[in-house]
This record gives structure tokens, C-alpha cells and sequence, in this order.
């Protein structure tokens, strides 16, 4: 399938032994991918090229690489990668947001940023990638979930609590507000970064509550 320049929405669908491109979407075309698996694709499964596409409950199982991105934005969730001969994903001058995801079986580097007229981000949310290879300026950030809950002195819950956390580095790498029960729910925090100079956690967190 070619997409240049129009929506398309792609759902429970099969795409076998592709000797090109499975799905292909070029010039500011967008994509919507749910509950489909590529198999056996020669080349790439998915090819994005100044576009955005969203792939949700995705397999992609014995491809050259599952997902090429230059100068896109690429939203994968629940996705899975399994005997990936290339880069499970290789992107360029392109915003990346991968959650629960996972790989089998990867030749490959899983992750591979190649350097283009502009950096790439890439979010990976309870999402592991065994080997990434950044080659520009560009920036991976590993962030994972958790549950805060904020009490009064009372024991009673605060509501609207406002809840901060910063990374080893100073900044702020997760903030959110309680809500009725005193709590926050699947709150994201960066606890590891990744650019062209290697990788570097960003343990201890250091957490402070304002409540007014």
C-alpha cells in the first residue's frame, strides 16, 4: 500500500510475504494501523517519509526492518518485533513515541538513529530495547510508570496536590496533580537518556509535593 498525501485507516489486516514495502506514506500523508500483523516483508514493513502514523497492537514477524522513519512522527503502542533482520526501528530528523513494546530475535541494533538535516526524539514508555545506536545529536528517553498517593496531615486524601519530580540531573523528569482520591495514576518519570555520547541514568529521584 501507498499513501501519498491522504488519511487512511488500515484494520485487522494481513500483510504476507511482501517483497516491498508493506505500507508506504510520503508527503504530509497520515496513518492509522490497529490490530494488523506484516509478515515476511523482504524490505521494510512500514516506511514513513514526512508523514505521521500511529501503529497500535502491530506484530511485525521476519522483516528487513519494521519501521523507517525520515522527517515523521511515529506513534507505536503494543507493538512487537520478532526476527527483525535490520534495525527493528531506524529513524531520522523524526519525533518517535514507542510504548509497550516489546522485541524477539533482533538481528539488529533495536533502535538506530541516523543523522539527517535535523535530530530525532525518541520516548520509550515501559518499553526495553536491548541496543540503540545514535549517531547525531538526537536524544532517546527511557521513561516507565508508577502510582503516587498524597495524604494530609489529617490522613485525609489531598486533592489537587501538585507533585514533582527531578532527575540526578536537576530537571524536572515527571510532574502531575492528584485528583479527587489524593491520587496520581500511571504518572510517566525519565529514568534514563540516551544521546551520541552514551547513556546515563538518571537515579535518585528526588520527589516534593506543594499543597495549598
Amino acid at each position: 500500500i501507498i499513501n501519498l498525501g491522504a488519511t487512511i485507516y488500515i484494520r485487522n489486516t494481513i500483510f504476507l510475504d511482501i517483497e516491498a514495502y508493506g505500507l508506504r506514506i510520503e508527503e504530509n500523508g497520515m496513518a492509522r494501523v490497529w490490530g494488523s500483523n506484516f509478515t515476511n516483508c523482504l524490505q521494510d514493513a512500514v516506511s514513513v517519509d514526512s508523514s505521521i502514523v500511529s501503529l497500535e497492537l502491530v506484530n511485525f514477524e521476519i522483516c528487513g526492518s519494521s519501521v523507517v522513519s525520515d522527517l515523521s512522527t511515529i506513534y507505536l503502542k503494543r507493538t512487537v518485533f520478532t526476527s527483525i533482520a535490520n534495525p527493528a526501528i531506524e529513524v531520522s530528523s523524526s519525533s518517535v513515541w514507542i510504548t509497550d513494546s516489546n522485541g524477539f530475535n533482533v538481528d539488529g541494533p533495536y533502535l538506530h538513529i541516523k543523522p539527517n538535516t535535523g535530530i530525532s526524539t525518541v520516548d520509550l514508555l515501559n518499553t526495553t530495547m536491548n541496543e540503540i545506536i545514535i549517531e547525531d545529536g538526537s536524544i532517546v528517553r527511557e521513561k516507565y510508570r508508577f502510582d503516587v498517593h498524597v495524604l494530609k496531615n489529617d490522613g485525609e486524601p489531598a486533592h489537587l496536590a501538585d507533585v514533582e519530580i527531578q532527575g540526578s540531573d536537576g530537571k524536572v523528569q515527571g510532574q502531575g496533580l492528584t485528583d479527587e482520591r489524593g491520587w496520581i495514576i500511571d504518572m510517566e518519570l525519565v529514568k534514563m537518556v540516551h544521546n551520541d555520547t552514551g547513556s546515563y541514568s538518571l537515579d535518585p529521584h528526588e520527589l516534593s509535593v506543594l499543597y495549598e
